[in-house]
């Protein structure tokens, strides 16, 4: 069994068995049948390579009957010395020469017959050429990446559109060709143009979403990819066909692999929302008693939650709205959000779930009243307002845009993931320990040895609701409660 297993470099196992020479005109002149078996598992590899043993071995026995069942003399001997010539990037012809031949053609010649013939054709292309070499099919890149796609275990869905975006780039620049046909100059062609793309322009309300690549470039804007988004993009690109390369004959090099992007100047980090700008998106009409924008809806309790959820967990903004009622509980007789991807519609980026105490802001806007009354109401999510969406983003889209379009509005510097580093920022100025701030906010870091082994960073709730109530923004949030907001909403709406 095991000459039939062999693995390749990514740990996958195939199925792989020589053909006779006899019977390789039933194959397409190939001289090994190999197919993958889907698994990194040695015991269920076997047990399936078992199967195709099976079936190789009844169709080898198929093909002696059909020979056997023809009367001596039957046929014409008739082979045919193939010759296909292919032109290499350099400029040099490279000549194949390959024997098609029945088996019962062979068996009629005879071994030293066909070995003479075999000698012949490797040494002249005199004799005759009927036919041209059988063309070999080599799979395209879109059908390719889909098999990619179906191997991966990603964490998140996020990272499969991703991954689509950085192929459809691709493609728009070489075309959907063979994945045989991919050489540097195309890498090369990739890496040029992320330097002239916009970013955001496959976005649901992006005007070049129905444009191609080429058009993109062409056109006129303001902004390009970031070079953080173009490493990221080149990265994937390699990543693919890094795989490609590994698992598919016809590719035996990743011609991405000497592409590389502007190094990124890590030292200057993300920009964190300010405490400025902190109080001016608490200070807007979603939170005091100013006026209402005409257009502007405030009913849906997402608007009023996912700030200050955000603003006192650090949390990813679709982790927030992703949330289900059950997920606002009590830990130990303290109060905790326990954020996780129990359910089917969760997702959480990183390896772990964690509970994170409700800072007292939480508590004080009431957050576990809240969570009751959805529950009371028959709701199981947190925020049933919100719609899942199958961009990658969750439930994340619509809140996304609405945050950003208000941080807009009110001159605020950042995106609703600025919280993430403000959380850290503000806790690391506190002299909160970094492993403490990193696990309330969901960042795994670069763990020792130690504490990805034997949990060194699992903290008690203690220590994180002291750690968490260390966080302050100077700026007074006592008067921001839900129960106020339901009231204005009551108020906006009798008037409309």
């Amino acid at each position: 069994m095991a000459n039939y297993l062999w693995k390749n470099r990514h740990g996958t196992y195939y199925f792989r068995v020589r053909i006779p020479l006899k019977y390789r005109y039933y194959f397409d002149l190939k001289a090994e049948f190999r197919r993958s078996l889907a698994t990194s598992d040695r015991a269920t590899a076997k047990r399936r390579a078992r199967a195709l043993i099976a079936g190789f071995d009844h169709h080898m026995e198929g093909i002696d009957r059909m020979a056997k069942s023809k009367a001596p003399g039957s046929f014409q001997i008739d082979y045919e010395v193939c010759v296909t010539e292919e032109h290499q990037p350099s400029g040099a012809r490279k000549i194949t020469r390959k024997l098609d031949m029945s088996p019962e053609e062979h068996e009629q010649l005879g071994d030293d017959r066909v070995k003479a013939i075999l000698a012949g054709m490797n040494s002249t292309v005199s004799g005759p050429v009927l036919a041209p070499a059988p063309t070999i099919h080599c799979p395209a890149l879109p059908g390719v990446f889909e098999d990619y796609i179906a191997n991966q275990k990603w964490n998140t869905p996020i990272t499969e559109v991703q991954y689509r975006g950085t192929v459809a780039i691709i493609i728009g620049l070489s075309g959907d060709k063979p994945i045989n046909m991919f050489d540097k100059a195309d890498a090369r062609k990739f890496k040029d143009a992320l330097a002239l793309l916009p970013p955001n322009m496959n976005h649901i309300s992006s005007p070049y979403r129905d444009m191609t690549v080429k058009q993109v470039i062409a056109s006129k804007h303001d902004k390009v990819l970031s070079p953080t988004t173009i490493k990221h993009h080149i990265t994937r690109a390699k990543a693919l066909f890094n795989w490609i390369s590994g698992n598919y004959d016809e590719l035996n090099h990743n011609p991405f692999s000497g592409i590389k992007a502007t190094t990124v100047d890590k030292s200057k980090g993300r920009d964190a929302i300010s405490n400025a700008d902190v109080a001016k998106i608490f200070s807007c009409y979603l939170y005091n008693a100013d006026e209402w924008p005409q257009r502007k809806k405030g009913k849906e309790p997402s608007k009023f939650w996912v700030p200050v959820i955000l603003a006192f967990t650090g949390c990813r903004l679709n982790e927030a709205c992703q949330l289900y009622t059950e997920d606002i509980q009590q830990d130990d007789g303290a109060w905790v959000i326990h954020f996780n991807d129990s359910k089917e519609d969760q997702n959480l980026k990183g390896t772990f779930s964690r509970k994170v105490p409700l800072h007292k802001t939480l508590i004080t806007a009431g957050l576990p009243e809240f969570a009751d009354q959805q529950r009371r109401a028959g709701h199981n999510r947190l925020f049933p307002e919100l719609d899942f969406s199958s961009s990658g983003q969750g439930y994340a889209q619509s809140i996304g845009e609405f945050c950003r379009g208000l941080f807009k509005s009110l001159g605020v510097k950042g995106t609703p993931h600025g919280f993430r580093h403000s959380v850290v920022q503000a806790l690391t100025q506190a002299d909160v320990e970094l492993r403490k701030a990193q696990y309330i906010v969901g960042h795994k870091g670069q763990q020792s040895v130690t504490e990805e082994v034997y949990g060194a960073n699992k903290f008690t709730g203690r220590q994180l609701r002291t750690a968490l109530n260390k966080l302050q923004y100077g700026f007074d949030f006592a008067h921001i409660t839900y129960e106020k907001f339901c009231a204005r909403s009551v108020t906006l709406s009798s008037q409309r």
